[in-house]
């Protein structure tokens, strides 16, 4: 029988930022008993990694082992922060240090008691070399007798620099220079002088502090002996940056937060900074909404901003000291001023501890209703049928919806009719399958059987429909239009038919000018099929006007329109049906665009099923359309920008990666500004890019 176990390897992300902690292994070499080997010729090791002596390492919090590859000539003990096995634990964000010092071995000539005659070389540790000697050995290689002195009166002295970057330092071993009296010198390098006393000194530097330790006393001073080895050990841990809050002189309103290093701190004093942070100032935004021309928008309506944070009317916001501004999705059916503490243009400086608040009032704007060009509808009415094409004693299903843009509706009636369809074909109603249901629910009361339906009481923005269905007669049936728009009095298209009557007065989008049968304007873009010749306001396409304000904040609802342009869609075929999203009125002059990119995948709204057509757009937001526009698809591992605003696991952290690898958009000071609202200049400047890639 042959059995097979499976051993499954998931390689860990590496992109653990702040919670990896830092080990740092750092070598010591005593050569004072005549050994020569230096930091380089030791092989350090964490677990089973090679390290280099000094060097700061990442590490996953958790436990190591701290080892070396053993030599024969020279005793090693372990120390800092690692236990004598060389076992450490590192915590996230800790830093932990180990040093390993390796002393050589004393060379001495072992004379055994009783047995002069069978000297024998060993090497012994300094400590042991005392009792050695006591009972009859010396020092060096056996000769028979006695040690040699030697004739060389030099000693040697070497200097070890150890960093400890434990507070925020990033100095190495190579950025301080060493010096023994004038002559400089290399870290665990053996230097040799004539016998006598040395100061051994480094180049200062105000964000560490330096002790000495090993031969060299506190100062640094040392006496080097004729053929001995005298090691110092220079330490240098780096010194914690103190936190202040800096006032400008004049402009203490600007106060702000900086780190420093201790030798500075005085000075900053002595000119009105203050130690510790600055104490965070208050800001709160008011909206103010003034509907007295028919408007019927709320404050929860209105997005609010300061700077790219997204606020609630009348919440505090904590904010550090500084300059900000404050600002709100545009809306063109009100009128927007901003006061307060605000400036006009929304300009507020907080000081520290100070509380400001800016208030926003947007007035409804009134409609011009006269002319009967573009007017605002009361009643929209639509209708559809699918599928398109069926064979005989087949059936269809046709759906009527009406939909009320402004107040109570209390009574209308309508009046449906069949006609043939394209091929000839007819149909036969099936009166009990007629429905009829209202959102929200309750909204209205239905009564009548087909043809004739009537609405009563049908509220605000609330919507009926209607659904029955036909069966198709001999031959079949086919249908050349989905969904159809109608005029105030006749509505016909083709061949599909719907009348109202009853002195209703039912506004909605009409045929241009060259599409036959219809009234006046509408401010609808997108009518049914052989729509006429709309305006470029009318169909959401772009003009010459809106193209020469590049200045001009970008709505979603314009964004979708500019991509509309630049793919060149023909708007005047789009159906727009009611509700594609709840926050999208069959009325706003952006409708056919904003369809038309969600059926082409290019915006897709929010997760709640909104699309804030007339909120500001954002970097994010931008670059991830456009990556859908034209077809790009995302490089595979593509590296995370060093950003400070860009979190790991957020949904624009694709787009902002890519972006920043493609050269779209650049890094400055480590912020992306996913959030950064964007103008339609800098979307067109997009645009160019992407061509280009």
């Amino acid at each position: 029988m042959t059995k097979i176990c499976t051993i499954t390897n998931d390689d860990i992300p590496d992109d653990n930022g702040d919670e990896n902690g830092t080990l740092i292994v750092t070598k010591v070499v005593v050569n004072d008993s005549g050994g020569e080997k230096q930091v380089s010729d030791f092989t350090l090791s964490i677990g089973n990694d090679q390290v280099t002596s000094g060097q700061e390492n990442s590490v996953i919090p958790g436990a190591y082992l701290v080892s070396e590859a053993s030599d024969a000539d020279y005793t090693g003990t372990i120390g800092g922060d690692c236990d004598a096995n060389g076992n450490v634990t590192v915590g996230a964000g800790e830093t932990k240090n180990c040093t390993i010092t390796n002393d050589d071995l004393t060379l001495v000539c072992h004379v055994p008691p009783g047995n002069p005659e069978n000297e024998q070389e060993i090497l012994i540790p300094d400590e042991d070399v005392a009792a050695h000697l006591g009972h009859g050995d010396y020092l060096g290689a056996c000769t028979g007798g006695g040690d040699d002195d030697g004739d060389n009166d030099n000693g040697t002295l070497v200097v070890t620099k150890v960093v400890v970057n434990n507070d925020g330092g990033e100095k190495q071993v190579s950025d301080f220079t060493l010096s023994v009296g004038d002559q400089v010198v290399i870290s665990g390098t053996e230097n040799s002088f004539a016998a006598g006393s040395y100061q051994v000194s480094e180049s200062s530097d105000d964000n560490y502090e330096g002790t000495f330790s090993g031969d060299c006393d506190a100062e640094g001073n040392v006496t080097v002996v004729s053929g001995e080895t005298k090691t110092c050990i220079l330490t240098n841990d780096d010194i914690a940056l103190e936190e202040l809050c800096h006032i400008p002189p004049g402009n203490p309103e600007n106060a702000h937060t900086i780190s420093v290093s201790q030798g500075d701190v005085q000075g900053h004093l002595d000119h009105g900074d203050h130690l510790g942070p600055c104490d965070g100032g208050t800001l709160i935004v008011n909206k103010v909404v003034v509907n007295n021309d028919g408007g019927e928008k709320e404050v929860q309506d209105f997005r609010l901003y300061i700077d790219a944070n997204i606020v609630l009317s009348g919440e505090e916001s904590s904010v550090a000291p500084g300059t900000y501004l404050v600002s709100e999705a545009p809306d063109e059916q009100y009128a927007g001023t901003i006061g307060g503490d605000c400036d006009t243009e929304g300009n507020v400086t907080v000081g520290e501890g100070e509380t400001k608040t800016c208030t926003i009032t947007n007035d409804d704007i009134a409609t011009d209703d006269g002319g009967g060009g573009d007017q605002s509808g009361e009643l929209v009415l639509a209708k559809s049928v699918e599928p398109l094409s069926v064979s005989a004693g087949q059936q269809v299903t046709y759906t009527i919806t009406v939909e009320n843009d402004t107040a109570v509706a209390q009574s209308f009636s309508l009046a449906d009719v069949l006609s043939l369809g394209t091929n000839g074909g007819t149909l036969s109603v099936t009166p009990a399958s007629v429905t009829a249901a209202f959102t929200p629910a309750l909204a209205g009361t239905f009564s009548g059987t087909y043809p004739d339906f009537i609405v009563t009481n049908l509220a605000a923005d609330a919507v009926i429909t209607i659904t029955y269905t036909a069966v198709a007669g001999s031959g079949g049936i086919d249908f050349n239009e989905e969904s159809v728009f109608f005029n105030t009095v006749t509505l016909t298209q083709e061949d599909l038919h719907l009348q109202a009557r009853a002195g209703v007065t039912v506004r909605g989008p009409t045929k241009g000018n060259n599409g036959g049968g219809g009234g006046g304007g509408t401010r609808h873009g997108g009518g049914g099929g052989g729509g006429g010749n709309l305006s470029s306001d009318e169909t959401g396409k772009l003009s010459a006007d809106d193209e020469g304000h590049p200045e001009e904040p970008l709505t979603l609802g314009f964004a979708a329109c500019m991509m509309m342009d630049m793919l060149g869609e023909d708007l005047s075929t789009v159906i727009v049906p009611p509700f594609s999203y709840p926050d999208v009125r069959r009325t706003h002059p952006r409708a056919a665009c904003i369809k038309l990119a969600k059926q082409l995948g290019i915006m897709i709204g929010y997760g709640d099923g909104t699309f804030h057509p007339d909120a500001p757009m954002t970097e994010a937001e931008g670059l991830i359309t456009l990556y859908r526009a034209f077809h790009i698809r995302y490089t595979p591992k593509v590296p995370l920008p060093l950003c400070r605003d860009l979190e790991a696991y957020a949904w624009y952290r694709l787009p902002i990666s890519q972006a920043v690898h493609d050269k779209i958009i650049t890094v400055e000071d480590n912020l992306c500004k996913p959030y950064k609202i964007i103008d339609r200049g800098t979307f067109n400047a997009f645009i160019a890019a992407f061509g280009a890639l």
